[in-house]
């Protein structure tokens, strides 16, 4: 057997600067399409909001988009603008291989107990506005976060408290076919799920 030791590597961790780091929070970062590129949310900024009196960027979650100098650091991100961002709180997004579709998480900025995932799909060069999924995978009256493809782009994972899984937050997937429709959540069983929450934090988006 290979000593573990060995197997080892060292790993650097470096804190991005003001240039990712910004708002209140910045968050959920994944690579967008390719390494070179970088999509996050972040709170604060330019946000999107409809009404600049009733509304606060710094409290208000929304996608950025940033550009790699080379693996020399980043530019300054973009906002990834509606359709994708709204005036409530978007996060937690993942682009499948094929760069066409976007899955996302939004939250109300009014009930945060209205919590579900979103798909956009990218169509002559622009992100068509995105439509809520259906009862397979937000169950009305309970929370659905956090997407997660397969390699293949032919799963679906997100985490959410629907009934009939292990308890609270648990992991679930769906199958997706061919013409992007989905199977029946199947839960991923006491291997992965526990009694707590199956989620990268309870808090966020």
């Amino acid at each position: 057997a290979q000593d573990q030791s060995s197997a080892q590597k060292d790993v650097k961790v470096v804190l991005s600067d003001s240039s990712l780091n910004f708002g209140t929070s910045s968050y959920g970062a994944n690579y967008f399409g390719d390494e070179m590129t970088l999509i996050f949310a972040a709170a604060g900024g330019n946000g999107t909001v409809t009404d600049e009196k009733n509304q606060d960027p710094k409290y208000l979650s929304d996608f950025y988009i940033a550009q790699s100098f080379m693996g020399e650091g980043f530019a300054s991100p973009t906002n990834f603008n509606p359709p994708i961002n709204s005036e409530n709180n978007e996060g937690a997004g993942v682009l499948s291989i094929d760069r066409t579709t976007f899955y996302f998480t939004r939250k109300s900025a009014v009930n945060n107990k209205e919590v579900s995932i979103w798909v956009s799909k990218f169509f002559n060069n622009q992100w068509l506005h995105p439509l809520k999924l259906d009862d397979k995978v937000n169950l009305e009256g309970y929370k659905a976060m956090h997407p997660a493809l397969s390699m293949e782009g032919d799963v679906l994972y997100f985490s959410s408290n629907r009934p009939g899984g292990i308890g609270g937050m648990d992991i679930w997937y769906c199958n997706i076919d061919d013409y992007g429709g989905l199977s029946d959540p199947i839960n991923m069983g006491s291997y992965v799920n526990t009694p707590g929450d199956e989620v990268t934090d309870r808090k966020s988006v």
